[in-house]
């Protein structure tokens, strides 16, 4: 699963491509009714159109997949830091979505959005990994104050 990047978030246009050239499936969010998101799979840039907050998301034809059947999650970030804490773009559609799924979860962002520390809440879940043009980082290596990693 991965994004269609928007208000600056770091491009994953040639992953997909990737992605969508080899035959594998690729599930895109989509923002639903009630705050809610569901993973749809796409097979070409056909199947997107402005959804919510004018994000480039799947059609409502598209296929749902169950979210305990995703391997791996590209999330994206306004920041993270490096324990995998993340800063969204506020409406928690990621808050909601990642504890129903057993994914491996990487961040991914611009180099500057990775920082030493950012704040979060019990509730919210931690990246295994963040990518940034830069690297990527184990977040598993560096515990937070509160004993998270």
């Amino acid at each position: 699963m991965a994004y269609a990047a928007c208000r600056g978030e770091l491009s994953l246009a040639l992953v997909l491509k990737d992605v969508l050239e080899s035959g594998k499936a690729l599930l895109l969010p989509r923002c639903e009714a009630h705050g809610l998101m569901t993973a749809r799979r796409i097979t070409g840039s056909g199947d997107l159109s402005p959804g919510a907050y004018g994000l480039m998301e799947p059609e409502a034809r598209c296929p749902a997949a169950e979210p305990g059947t995703i391997g791996l999650i590209l999330v994206p970030g306004a920041a993270f830091d490096w324990a995998g804490s993340r800063i969204g773009q506020g409406a928690g559609y990621y808050d909601r979505f990642l504890p129903q799924t057993n994914a491996l979860r990487v961040g991914v962002c611009h180099d500057f959005a990775l920082l030493d520390r950012v704040e979060h809440e019990a509730h919210d879940i931690a990246m295994d990994y963040v990518i940034t043009p830069g690297g990527i980082i184990r977040t598993g290596e560096y515990a937070t104050d509160d004993g998270r990693t």
